[in-house]
């Protein structure tokens, strides 16, 4: 398994859904949206659902320092596989 672990306040400076993802190819609603707006980026990004989900092996980072670094320097976080995840969050202070 591999997880993506991202700094909370990037995340949340970062991260928006414009429900594209919600809709068939014809443009219609799958289901009924939720009733509160769309997220939207502090930084004003457009929708980059696909980014945050993305998942590629080759992504997934091996070096220790690097990742932590990486969750507080990249807005999509880092790819960490399940076997380093216990080393990984022993390393963060």
């Amino acid at each position: 398994r591999i997880l993506r672990v991202i700094h909370a306040p990037i995340f949340l400076q970062h991260f928006t859904s414009n429900r594209t993802h919600m809709r068939n190819p014809d443009g219609n609603w799958i289901a009924p949206p939720p009733n509160y707006e769309p997220i939207k980026a502090q930084d004003g990004s457009k929708d980059n659902l696909d980014e945050y989900i993305r998942i590629c092996a080759a992504d997934v980072m091996t070096d220790i320092n690097a990742s932590v670094d990486g969750i507080y320097s990249n807005k999509y976080g880092v790819l960490i596989s399940e076997d380093k995840l216990e080393a990984f969050f022993s390393f963060i202070h």
